[in-house]
């Protein structure tokens, strides 16, 4: 049990926090599209580029927002896989067969520099050696149309 909350502690830290929150649509959003490139996760179409090419209804939107707390490539990964999970899961539960990417930006949200440093005297001579270390938060933010395909 022990393994498992320091596991989770340690993802939080490298990874960061996200936020995932579904809207409504409330409209005429019945749409014919005309395709694009396309991959299933988990049940879930999910269109990068393009929109499904059969008639769809859009039941709403889910806007992301995470805070990544480290720029390594491990981290990057990680907030990608935990992100896209996030939202398939959030588009299944609210009833949705896909989902369309509108929009991603990311932009920075901070830094934190620390720093440490002694210095040795021997005779005349005097060696300082220092160490610094910059941590820089950014926020990401994804909003994606949460679709039902139409027969």
């Amino acid at each position: 049990m022990k393994t498992k909350a320091l596991l989770a502690l340690a993802i939080t830290l490298l990874v960061g926090c996200t936020s995932t929150r579904f809207v409504e649509f409330r409209g005429q959003g019945v749409v014919e599209g005309k395709g694009g490139s396309v991959r299933n996760v988990k049940g879930i179409d999910i269109w990068d580029i393009g929109e499904p090419d059969r008639k769809f209804e859009i039941i709403g939107f889910i806007q992301q927002e995470m805070i990544q707390n480290n720029a390594n490539l491990l981290a990057r990964s990680m907030n990608n896989s935990i992100s896209e999970s996030a939202i398939v899961a959030e588009a299944k539960k609210r009833g949705g067969d896909a989902i369309i990417f509108i929009s991603s930006a990311s932009q920075i949200a901070g830094a934190h520099t620390s720093g440490s440093g002694y210095a040795t005297t021997r005779g005349p001579y005097t060696t300082y050696q220092g160490n610094a270390h910059t941590t820089v938060h950014t926020l990401a933010q994804k909003q994606v149309a949460v679709v039902r395909y139409l027969k």
